[in-house]
Formats: structure tokens, C-alpha cells, sequence
């Protein structure tokens, strides 16, 4: 009786101990669902004569649809997307409206299709079948960049319409689509012969249009002919010039610097002040950006209270500006004076409020210990520069005593000291450039250190040959080419509607990587 007991309290025990521990299961399932290779699909994938409202598709395992909407794309488009979804094992497609006669259609499922336990993606499987005798098999390739950029550019529309008018972009979905990869390549099959406008498209919201105010957008010149041979293009995509010029903002600081920044590049003659608001300017200046979409000024403390509202106008378009009073109670400012000058740099201060005067005996310059000559240089209402026969090997040091400098609005500098030297010439290398090309025009050449413009120079044909580039630090650098067809100055972009492309751009295809003490000769052969 007693071993009774004892072996069934062991059991108990046993029990206990074995309802903690988990069931593992197995291992984990890392396979994607593959068609079950003995019902396929019905019916069958590439069929020809296709006359059924219904696609049954049969799978290994048990599988669902993720993301279908965004996943699962049809071509050609159908006025009413079918019903897809699954049951158990099966995917199914239910049209709802009857198809087109002999035409192709491709069922692309993207990555929609994973299994019910661990969801293992079956990946790009297609469902090709056609409503005619045969399956169309042309097919069309485009690699896509972006204009400025040259760079490659993923999940980008390639788009085919069998109509050939501008605005189909806008107003229908195109006959055939596909998506570039990472790599910006496209390949879209089972095309049916024919002519087709060809259209790329960064579509920001899914609705296969075009958007001109905020998607980017490249075409192919000529129409893309369907016939035996696949093509092979390369399209370049950029926003297109607005129709309209707008102000996006327009503002003046509490220095009295007035901003205007547009939605493009403009030109000189494109902006309109009017004399009385001319007036509210020092010195009755203004000066636009480098990039061309953006407008800069001072407005004059003396202007009365009422005319503080400078008015901007742009294409008949008026917009009202309003002065904050300065808040600042020392003029603040920047200097190169803080580090050690290139050979050949002057030593500069700029300020954050118009210069309105300036005081050089308050100004003092020394060579070790020895007072020297300068020259004081105002290079801008902001700006001056002290010129001086700067030596290598000595230590300077520039002094700007309290009221050196005053602004329009009567504030003044603070004590200003900093020392420097003059660095040598072998702390820095140059580059010597010469581009060959055969386009007769105006050139942009502008030396890059990673995404940053270093410098920009503006060319000649003529030009070209040895551009130099000196004093530069150690680094990596590169060089873009912008080809400045209509003599402007800037990058100009296209407009998709009056059939312009963008002017061309292309990159020195090395890096460059320049030592301290080093010259370079490179030589730069575009074809």
C-alpha cells in the first residue's frame, strides 16, 4: 500500500512537472508557398482563348493576400477591379466585367501572396493569359535617373499609351506599366505591337496621373514603335517649370533683411518693384540667389512706419512684406579670421546688419608685435575685407575696437580680436582641368566634395581647357557639367507640356582624391 502511494505521488510529480515545460513545435517554417504541382491553376497560366469570369490558383499550404491593393496590379487597367481573395489554399479571381477580346493581360501579385503561419512571401509570381489566339510577347526596357542628379531611381512608373496626346498623363491610366527596381531598370512584357507614348513618372500618390506641382516626370522623345526587337532607353525624370511664377514666402527679419522665396528660378526681368518700394531699400538694391529662386534686400530704418510694408510684385501678383524692429543690441558677425588663411585669401568680417559706416582708425592690424598697413575693402552692404601683404610664417592678429563698424540702424560692434597665419602653399593641392566636348555653348562647371558645390564657374567652349582650381584641402571631390543651352547662368529644368527637356548634366565618372601638396591634370572626354 505504502509503494502505491509513493508511485503515485512520482506521478503526480511528473505530470507537474511536464504541463511547464512549452512545446517547441519544431522548426521554425522558412518556405514560401509554391503552386501545388498537381491542380496548378484553372485555368492554366498562359492561356490563349480565355473565356472565364473566374482564376483559381492552388497553392501547397494555407495562404493570404498582404497589401493587395497596393501589391496586386493588372494590365491593361479594368474599369472594375476584380474580386481577389483566398480560400484555404486557393487564390481567386472573380471579374466583374467582361474582358476586352483579343488582348493580353497580365495578373502581376507582387509580394501579396504569403503563407498563414510565418507569412514566407511567394514572390513577383505573374498570371499571364489572353482573350485571342496568341499571348502578346514584345517587351520594353528603360533605365530611369533623375535629370539633375544623374542619379538611378527606384519604384518609378514606365508608362505606354496607345493614345498619343499630352494630356492622357492627366486624365486616363496608360495602356501598359512597370515599376523600375533599385537599380532604376523596367522591363515590361507581353506588350502587343503597336505605337505607344512613353511617360516615366515618380506618382507620390498612386493614382497613375501625372501631378504636375508636386511628381517629376520624364518622357522618350519619339514614340516607342512595338515590333520585333526590344528596346532599350534611358529616360530622365525632373520636376517641370511651374506654368504660373508664385511667391511661397515673403519676409523681413528683425535686421531688416528681407526674403522673398519663389517656387522657380526666375530671371532678372521676371520681379517688378515698384520706385516707391525701391526707396524702402538701402542703396535701392536687391540681389537674387545663386539657385535663382530666392530674392534678398535691406529695408532702410529711416522708411516711415506706413511704408515699412514693402511690396513685392511678381506677375501682376502683389504681396506685402512687414518690418520687425532689430532686437540686437551688439552687431553680430562671421570671419574667416578664426582659422589659418588660404594662399592668396584676404581676411574678411561680414555682418549681420548693412554696413553704414566705418571707422579704420578703430581698426588695427599687427604682425607679430608690429602695427601694419591694410586696406579696408566694403564688398557688399554686409561685407568687408581687409587687404594686407600677408606673409607666411608670422602671426597676425586684427583688432576692431567698439564702434569700428555701425549699422544702418545704429548698432555697433562689440570688441573684436582674433589671430590667424597664412598658411603654406603645400597644405593644399589644385586641380587642373580640361573637358573635351562638341557641343558649341555656354557651360556651368562646378567642383563637388561629396553632394556639397565648392565652386561654380560659369564658361565658354573656348574655356574649357586647364580650368584651375586652387588652394583646396585635402579631400574627395568631383565635377558636374551642366550645359547651359540658353546662356542663363542656371540649371534649367523641362516642361513636360511644352515639350522640353531638361538641359543636360553629367559627372566626372572618378573620384578624385586630392593630397596636401599634390597638382592634378585630369582630363574630361564626354561624348
Amino acid at each position: 500500500m505504502i509503494r502505491i502511494v509513493v508511485i503515485s505521488f512520482f506521478a503526480i510529480l511528473m505530470m507537474q512537472c511536464a504541463q511547464q515545460t512549452p512545446i517547441t513545435g519544431g522548426e521554425k517554417d522558412t518556405v514560401a508557398p509554391i503552386i501545388d504541382t498537381l491542380k496548378l491553376t484553372a485555368p492554366a497560366n498562359g492561356s490563349i482563348n480565355f473565356n472565364t469570369q473566374s482564376i483559381t490558383i492552388n497553392f501547397n499550404e494555407l495562404v493570404v493576400l498582404k497589401n493587395a491593393d497596393k501589391q496586386i496590379i493588372i494590365t491593361p487597367f479594368l474599369e472594375s477591379q476584380p474580386d481577389i481573395y483566398t480560400k484555404g489554399k486557393k487564390v481567386i479571381v472573380d471579374f466583374k466585367e467582361p474582358l476586352s477580346p483579343n488582348t493580353t493581360y497580365i495578373i502581376n501579385f507582387g509580394d501579396a501572396i504569403v503563407d498563414i503561419t510565418e507569412g514566407n512571401v511567394f514572390r513577383n509570381y505573374k498570371y499571364v493569359f489572353s482573350t485571342g489566339s496568341y499571348i502578346d510577347s514584345l517587351q520594353y526596357e528603360a533605365f530611369v535617373y533623375e535629370a539633375a542628379s544623374k542619379k538611378s531611381q527606384k519604384d518609378i512608373l514606365v508608362m505606354l499609351y496607345k493614345d498619343h496626346e499630352d494630356s492622357v498623363v492627366s486624365k486616363i491610366k496608360p495602356s501598359y506599366f512597370g515599376k523600375t527596381n533599385a537599380s532604376g531598370k523596367c522591363v515590361i512584357q507581353n506588350i502587343a505591337a503597336g505605337e505607344y507614348k512613353v511617360v516615366a513618372l515618380k506618382d507620390e500618390n498612386g493614382n497613375y496621373k501625372f501631378d504636375p506641382k508636386e511628381e517629376l516626370i520624364g518622357y522618350r522623345e519619339e514614340k516607342f514603335i512595338a515590333a520585333s526587337d526590344t528596346i532599350q532607353d534611358t529616360i530622365g525624370i525632373f520636376l517641370s517649370q511651374p506654368e504660373q511664377l508664385e511667391i511661397i514666402s515673403s519676409t523681413v527679419n528683425a535686421n531688416g533683411k528681407g526674403t522673398v522665396i519663389l517656387n522657380t528660378q526666375i530671371h532678372k526681368d521676371s520681379i517688378i518693384f515698384a520706385d516707391s518700394v525701391k526707396a524702402l531699400f538701402i542703396g535701392s538694391e536687391y540681389t537674387i540667389s545663386k539657385t535663382r529662386d530666392t530674392i534678398q534686400y535691406w529695408i532702410n530704418p529711416s522708411a516711415s512706419e506706413r511704408n515699412k510694408y514693402p511690396m513685392i510684385v511678381v506677375n501682376g501678383k502683389k504681396f506685402n512684406t512687414y518690418l520687425k524692429q532689430p532686437t540686437d543690441s551688439i552687431l553680430k558677425f562671421k570671419t574667416n579670421a578664426g582659422r589659418n588663411l588660404k594662399p592668396q585669401e584676404d581676411l574678411y568680417f561680414e555682418f549681420f546688419q548693412p554696413i553704414e559706416t566705418i571707422n579704420e582708425e578703430l581698426i588695427k592690424l599687427f604682425k607679430d608685435s608690429t602695427i601694419m598697413e591694410f586696406e579696408i575693402i566694403q564688398t557688399s552692404l554686409t561685407k568687408v575685407m581687409i587687404a594686407a601683404d600677408f606673409k607666411q610664417d608670422f602671426q597676425y592678429k586684427v583688432e576692431l575696437l567698439p564702434g569700428a563698424v555701425t549699422s544702418y540702424y545704429n548698432i555697433i560692434n562689440d570688441t573684436i580680436t582674433a589671430l590667424f597665419e597664412k598658411n603654406e602653399a603645400n597644405k593644399y593641392g589644385n586641380i587642373i582641368l580640361s573637358v573635351d566636348t562638341k557641343e558649341d555653348i555656354d557651360f556651368i562647371l562646378a567642383l563637388m566634395e561629396g553632394e556639397k558645390t565648392i565652386k561654380t564657374i560659369q564658361l565658354k567652349k573656348s574655356e574649357l581647357a586647364n580650368v584651375n582650381f586652387q588652394n583646396l584641402k585635402s579631400g574627395k571631390y568631383s565635377f558636374r557639367l551642366i550645359f547651359d543651352a540658353n546662356s542663363n547662368g542656371i540649371w534649367d529644368t523641362g516642361n513636360y507640356y511644352e515639350h522640353t527637356q531638361p538641359e543636360r548634366v553629367e559627372y566626372y565618372n572618378e573620384e578624385i582624391d586630392l593630397k596636401k601638396g599634390w597638382d592634378m591634370d585630369l582630363s574630361w572626354i564626354i561624348k
